[in-house]
């Protein structure tokens, strides 16, 4: 399988390194044969991976290093997959715009026409928003940068808080070390599920577990607007049993301008926003008090825990008590 790893400006060396270093062990455990106690590798291509930049040159990364490469954009051909590794963004937390930009562009738009599967990676992820291979696309991008994808590119559906997305040929993820579960992901994809446990057995490595919901700071996501902040407001701490019809009222809205509001702003609808809140809210009691998870679902709006176990876990992928243990241990 030809995989091309383009090289940016400023890039951030560790994405770099580790994804050749991932599929490096990939191919390893692949040519092992038998010494594993693995089947079928016979069958299984290797991972061929190439380092890209514009012009085949080596490139500054982020710390003012060259980072060597094996290839120009125009011998970059016969590709069946791109990653876009994330880089040093500039003061307004967008890419720094070199001479090489536009063209970088038209050769992702250019293979995405043929059908490559084209990742973006943190920040990399700009570069298939400005080539416009996010329209009409569901796509993650790190929690930090949510607002800035929003404006930049209205016409993506951006996920919030998920590490990871796919969407027909195009695979984003979140975070400047979710490059560890896109690789993982494509060596499950293409040489099977045992040589990526393998691989990540190897490696002592494996997908982020959680969603980045659990890095971001309240408030975070409804700062950006008027509307979101009230509801924020009513849900966590007013009247965490509001209905749709009841929320509405409180807006002076109607439900379906508050739909079409809600939709523009967050991808997501009312329903998930509140539950979304309602959760956000039971993070920080987890989190601050050693409340039962009985009496935190009530707290949130929950008459059953059980509906609170479901909600939470879906959000999270986690339920209750593994959080409030996986925050213990982080502290």
């Amino acid at each position: 399988m030809n995989i091309f790893i383009y090289v940016p400006q400023l890039c951030i060396y560790s994405a770099i390194a580790g994804m050749s270093d991932i599929f490096w062990i990939a191919n390893n455990i692949i040519k092992s044969k038998n010494s594993l106690n693995l089947n079928n590798l016979d069958k299984i291509k290797e991972f061929k991976v190439r380092l890209v930049s514009l012009d085949g040159k080596p490139v500054p990364n982020a710390q003012n290093k060259m980072v060597d490469v094996d290839l120009s954009i125009e011998e970059a051909i016969e590709s069946d997959l791109i990653i876009v590794p994330g880089m040093l963004l500039n003061d307004e937390q967008t890419p720094n715009h070199p001479s090489e930009y536009k063209a970088v562009l038209e050769w992702l738009k250019n293979e995405n026409s043929k059908k490559t599967i084209i990742c973006g990676a943190c920040a990399g992820t700009f570069l298939l928003g400005d080539a416009g291979l996010l329209n009409r696309k569901n796509y993650a991008t790190t929690w930090w940068l949510y607002h800035t994808f929003q404006k930049r590119f209205p016409n993506g559906k951006l996920s919030w808080g998920k590490t990871f997305e796919k969407d027909t040929n195009i695979i984003t993820t979140g975070g400047p070390l979710s490059w560890i579960e896109l690789v993982l992901y494509i060596i499950h994809q293409f040489a099977g599920s045992e040589i990526a446990k393998a691989t990540s057995d190897l490696a002592v490595a494996g997908a982020q577990p959680v969603s980045q919901q659990i890095y971001v700071p309240e408030g975070f996501t409804s700062s950006v607007d008027p509307i979101l902040m009230k509801i924020e407001e009513v849900v966590k701490y007013s009247n965490p049993h509001i209905t749709l019809e009841e929320l509405a009222k409180n807006l002076n809205i109607s439900e379906k301008t508050l739909y079409r509001k809600v939709k523009k702003l967050t991808n997501e609808s009312p329903k998930d926003l509140i539950t979304r809140f309602k959760i956000e809210k039971a993070c920080y009691l987890l989190e601050n008090n050693s409340l039962s998870i009985k009496t935190i679902a009530q707290n949130c709006g929950y008459s059953e825990d059980t509906a609170f176990r479901k909600a939470f876990t879906k959000i999270l992928n986690m339920n209750p008590l593994e959080y409030r243990k996986y925050i213990k241990n982080r502290a």
